[in-house]
C-alpha cells in the first residue's frame, strides 16, 4: 500500500540554486515549462495578471536546452485561446504522442476543470475547443492539479486542491479506464495518505531517485508560502 508521510524539506536547502531572469514578462502567473513542438528544448507558458488576466501567452525557446532563450510572448499559440484561466497543465492524457492542455477557469466559472485535445503532431500542435469536465473529471472547485501515476497502474491519476469552503483540502480522481481512454471516478480525499488541510500548489517528482515520486507543496493560511516535502512509504 502506497502511503505519503510528512517530511521536513530542510534537507534540500543544501542545494544551491543560482538566478537567472528570462525576460519573460512582470504581469505573469503560473509559469510552465514544456518542449511544446518537440525541438529538444524547453518552451514557456504562462497566464497573465492584471486588466488581461487569464489569457494564454507563449514564449518560444529559440536558444537550446543548454542556453534557453526566449521569444517575444505570442497570444492564443496553437489555437490555445483560454481567456479566463488560473492554471496550466500539459499532459499526454491519451497516449497518442502529444502534449494536450488542462485549465482551470476564473472568473464566473471558478475552479471548473476544462481541456484542449491536442489534434495536430507533437512537432506542430494545434488545440481544439474547450471540453469541461473531461473524462469524467468533474471537480467544480479546483484551485490547483496534477496529473501523475501515483498508482504505478500505467495511466495517470488527477490529484486536485480544493478553493471555496474546503480550500487547501488535497484529492484525487483515480483512472479506472486505461493510458489510452482514460475515465476518473469520483473525487477520493486524502488519498494515500496525503492528508495536507492547507495547500496551494504541489508538484511530484522523483528528488532523490529512489524509484518513487515525492510531493512537494506549498502551504498557505499562517504558513503561507512555507514548503514542505511528502515523501512515499511503501
Amino acid at each position: 500500500m502506497i502511503r505519503l508521510l510528512l517530511v521536513p524539506a530542510l534537507f534540500y536547502c543544501s542545494i544551491s540554486f543560482a538566478q537567472t531572469d528570462y525576460n519573460l514578462g512582470k504581469s505573469l502567473t503560473a509559469p510552465t515549462f514544456v518542449d511544446i513542438d518537440n525541438d529538444g528544448d524547453l518552451d514557456a507558458f504562462g497566464v497573465e495578471t492584471g486588466m488581461t488576466a487569464g489569457n494564454v501567452l507563449y514564449y518560444e525557446n529559440t536558444g537550446s536546452k543548454e542556453s534557453p532563450e526566449f521569444a517575444k510572448p505570442v497570444k492564443a499559440a496553437f489555437g490555445l485561446k483560454a481567456k479566463s484561466l488560473s492554471a496550466l497543465k500539459f499532459v499526454d492524457i491519451d497516449n497518442d504522442g502529444d502534449l494536450d492542455a488542462f485549465g482551470v477557469e476564473t472568473g464566473m466559472s471558478a475552479g471548473k476543470a476544462f481541456y484542449h485535445e491536442n489534434t495536430g503532431s507533437k512537432e506542430s500542435p494545434e488545440f481544439g475547443k474547450a471540453v469541461s469536465y473531461p473524462f469524467g473529471l468533474k471537480s467544480k472547485s479546483l484551485s490547483a492539479f496534477a496529473f501523475v501515476d501515483i498508482d504505478n497502474d500505467g495511466d495517470l491519476d488527477a490529484i486536485g486542491v480544493e478553493t471555496g469552503m474546503s480550500a487547501g483540502k488535497v484529492f484525487c480522481h483515480q483512472n479506472t479506464g486505461t493510458k489510452d481512454k482514460p475515465a476518473f471516478e469520483k473525487r477520493a480525499y486524502n488519498p494515500f495518505g496525503l492528508s495536507s488541510k492547507s495547500l496551494s500548489a504541489f508538484s511530484f517528482v522523483d528528488i532523490d531517485n529512489d524509484g518513487d515520486l515525492e510531493a512537494f507543496g506549498i502551504e498557505t493560511g499562517m504558513s503561507a508560502g512555507k514548503v514542505f516535502m511528502l515523501e512515499v512509504q511503501k
